[in-house]
């Protein structure tokens, strides 16, 4: 569930339906947060959303680049050109299904981040960057 503070009006999540016996359920169908959102956070409880997980063909379908980092595969590097020389960096170690932020510094060595744990935190990421939306379509 994601905590109100990391979200803002345009972030991509799953939104949680609850039954009478108070499971929830994700239904799977992305939601777009609204300022409406804000309102449902504020009477139902701020962890009524959940994040849509970072996949390839997501990470693909917004222009990233694929790259292993040894011969062994054990890792990859997802790379999206913001500027010309600068890039967005998520760190794949296959197996353990998580993304973390990174950097190449100018000798070429990768410095590790904190881990990206959904689509949310990209947006908000790349717009702190850029100061630009990210343009996702689901």
């Amino acid at each position: 569930m994601i905590p109100v503070n990391e979200l803002r009006i345009g972030n991509w999540v799953y939104p949680i339906s609850f039954d009478s016996k108070s499971i929830y359920t994700l239904t799977h169908k992305p939601l777009q947060i609204t300022a409406e959102s804000f309102s449902l956070m504020k009477k139902w409880g701020e962890k009524i959303y959940d994040p849509i997980p970072l996949t390839h063909d997501l990470l693909f379908s917004l222009g990233f680049n694929c790259r292993s980092t040894d011969a062994s595969n054990l890792e990859r590097l997802f790379r999206l050109e913001l500027w010309v020389d600068y890039e967005l960096i998520l760190i794949e170690t296959p197996g353990f299904n998580k993304f973390e932020m990174g950097t190449i510094t100018k000798k070429g060595n990768l410095l590790y981040g904190e881990e990206i744990k959904g689509v949310h935190q990209l947006q908000n990421l790349y717009f702190a960057l850029t100061s630009k939306e990210l343009k996702i379509d689901f």
